[in-house]
């Protein structure tokens, strides 16, 4: 039993240091805007992604507040 929650353990805690991480990424990326950086339009398009992701835009909760 012992055994059993160690590598549970383990296997869990390397999965969420890896959505930590993922999670970290987001934030960069959502926040490169801010940088007022010229780019080209692949990237503006890329950037309005992931802010779209980051901002949790892709879902529309209009229509459960009303």
């Amino acid at each position: 039993m012992v055994i059993t929650n160690f590598v549970v353990n383990i296997l869990l805690g390397e999965s969420m240091t890896k959505i930590w991480d993922m999670i970290e990424g987001l934030q960069v990326a959502y926040h490169l805007p801010l940088f007022n950086v010229k780019s080209s339009g692949n990237i503006n398009a890329f950037n309005n992604f992931f802010s779209e992701l980051g901002g949790f835009d892709f879902i529309d909760v209009n229509d459960w507040t009303q």
